[in-house]
């Protein structure tokens, strides 16, 4: 239920992804 900023070079730094922490 955490929500991380993604800056992997496959995704934009403004998407996101939900850990399941």
């Amino acid at each position: 239920s955490i929500i991380r900023r993604v800056a992997l070079k496959r995704h934009r730094p403004s998407d996101f992804y939900i850990t399941e922490d």
